[in-house]
């Protein structure tokens, strides 16, 4: 994760040792280190303003100020592991999806966040992805199901591109035209994403299948420029 100019970048890293170290990116020092007590870090985000960071492990979602070393609010409710997490481009609320079949969205106006919408999956949840609309969720299950949720209307789509597979990574182009979600039997499904005005969801329309890797595949992730 980056912050700022290139010449003030700022890396944060977590991981199992129960730390998250923030970083001087263009000289490689490490400047905090912080104390994610009780659980590992599986994911991580920063604020749009670039003030928080917000930190998920099992059973945790804190957030934490980028210049101090304790965590400023600890969200509850969550009762396994958190593995994803991600911020509206204002701030205004976050959304995080974890193995408790839940995506929830948090309430980030208040001095006392709280979870304001949820959606259940059915199954633990491997990747959210924000829409550049941020409005619609794009969400990867264990089950091998890819969900569309709109979370003003409620309204929400269901499709499994593959029975048995788990689907292990979404992502949306940039210019919103295009999803893309990776499974552990290595394959790849892209979808052309469109709007219509008698459909509240973008429509998803398959457009390619690939035999991307041999193996179990992990991450998808498009081009800033959308190409």
């Amino acid at each position: 994760m980056t912050d700022g100019e290139s010449d003030h970048l700022t890396l944060a890293t977590g991981g199992y040792d129960h730390t998250i170290k923030l970083w001087q990116a263009h000289t490689g020092i490490c400047i905090r280190t912080m104390q994610h007590s009780d659980t590992q870090v599986s994911a991580l985000e920063i604020t749009p303003g670039r003030t928080m960071l917000a930190a998920c492990g099992y059973q945790h979602i804190r957030l934490y100020d980028m210049i101090s070393n304790n965590p400023i609010v600890n969200f509850d409710g969550v009762s396994k592991n958190i593995s994803s997490v991600g911020f509206e481009e204002t701030g205004k609320w976050m959304f995080t999806g974890g193995e408790d079949h839940h995506v929830r969205i948090w309430d980030m106006t208040s001095n006392n966040p709280a979870c304001k919408r949820m959606f259940d999956c059915m199954s633990p949840i491997n990747s959210v992805c924000l829409h550049p609309n941020q409005v619609e969720m794009a969400i990867g299950a264990q089950n091998g199901g890819v969900y569309l949720w709109d979370v003003k209307s409620d309204a929400h789509e269901q499709l499994i591109p593959e029975v048995d597979a788990s689907v292990q990574s979404i992502a949306i182009s940039p210019n919103g035209a295009l999803m893309a979600a990776v499974n552990n039997k290595g394959k790849c499904y892209i979808w052309s994403l469109n709007t219509t005005s008698s459909s509240k969801l973008s429509v998803l329309q398959p457009k390619h299948k690939l035999d991307a890797h041999k193996k179990y595949a992990l991450k998808c992730k498009f081009s800033p420029d959308s190409r």
